[in-house]
């Protein structure tokens, strides 16, 4: 496990918020230097901590919807595992892969423009693993909030310029170097505008030649359009002690007053780190980091006290390997 200092608590912080932050811009927060910063987050990487930074891309812009589908597995061994993993990686429909402990074992993120594609990746995916899906749930994500740790430093919450993405956001036509230019920061946020434009050059699909003020341009119009609405991290929690549980939220129905309520309560808890609105067999996730189970209950039974008539059932997943986070590549 990693020991993290201070200076490492408020690095995190101020990346967890947004991850294209300077090594400048960095160093003035923590009253630092640049080099220091530089090398702190560089160890933090090779020490395995930071597995990604990543760009929150409204897919429903660019077209597309995030399907979500959740597998328990039966009679798959470690080696029949790794290759199921193996090829998903492969599969350029497939965005997000996760390990679960619980009710199922195998999470999915599926980024489609219609439910055919959907159909015939799980269609293709069922002819190549046979008798090896026990049970399958499907759904689709209709919204999501995008949260800071409040746990890193400072123990509060800023819900001010949250990140998110929407299925049903007005399209926004992206032409090719838009294209280039989203999925290379989708890959790495931290990627800088001149590395952006070097590879934009190398590229087929781009005739022509763009600079790195062009490219700062570009990324700075998607902003204002909200096609990009924040850069994160994705941390190897248990490096630091964290357990991280995916949180599967029934409701006895929606009423609104009460589900304004039950988001808020949620978006300000220090530990919630998303909360999607998904249509499915139950109506909410919510991703939780803590400490210990005891933590874990605790916000479980909050949630059951505060929220008794609203929340029905609460069924709780614990993630424990990421192998593919993605949300767009174009």
């Amino acid at each position: 496990m990693i020991k993290l200092n201070v200076t490492d608590r408020r690095i995190l912080e101020i990346l967890d918020a947004n991850s294209r932050s300077s090594y400048n811009e960095i160093a003035k927060a923590i009253r630092s230097i640049p080099e220091t910063v530089r090398y702190r987050v560089q160890k933090l990487i090779n020490e395995g901590l930071v597995y990604k930074f990543y760009t929150v891309i409204d897919t429903g812009k660019l077209g597309y919807a995030l399907y979500k589908t959740f597998f328990k597995l039966q009679g798959v061994n470690r080696k029949e595992f790794e290759k199921i993993i193996k090829y998903l990686n492969t599969q350029k429909i497939v965005v997000w892969i996760v390990r679960f402990e619980g009710k199922y074992d195998l999470g999915l993120t599926l980024r489609c423009e219609n439910l055919r594609d959907v159909k015939d990746f799980l269609d293709s995916l069922g002819n190549k693993f046979p008798n090896v899906i026990q049970e399958r749930t499907f759904g689709i994500n209709i919204f999501s909030q995008y949260l800071p740790r409040g746990y890193l430093y400072s123990e509060k919450k800023s819900l001010t310029n949250l990140k998110g993405y929407s299925s049903d956001s007005k399209r926004v036509k992206i032409d090719s170097l838009g294209e280039i230019v989203l999925s290379t920061l989708a890959e790495n946020s931290r990627v800088t505008c001149k590395e952006i434009s070097t590879i934009v050059n190398n590229s087929k699909k781009y005739l022509g030649t763009i600079t790195p003020e062009a490219i700062s341009k570009r990324i700075a119009k998607y902003e204002k359009e909200e096609v990009i609405s924040g850069y994160g991290i994705v941390l190897n929690h248990s490096l630091i002690g964290q357990l991280q549980y995916k949180i599967l939220i029934y409701l006895n129905s929606i009423e609104e007053k009460k589900l304004k309520e039950f988001i808020k309560f949620s978006s300000s808890h220090l530990r919630v780190q998303y909360i999607i609105r998904v249509l499915s067999p139950w109506d909410y996730e919510i991703t939780l980091e803590v400490e210990n189970i005891k933590q874990l209950r605790e916000f479980k039974e909050a949630l059951q006290d505060k929220f008794s008539k609203l929340v029905k059932n609460i069924d709780i997943l614990q993630i424990t390997d990421y192998f593919k986070y993605n949300l767009v590549s174009l």
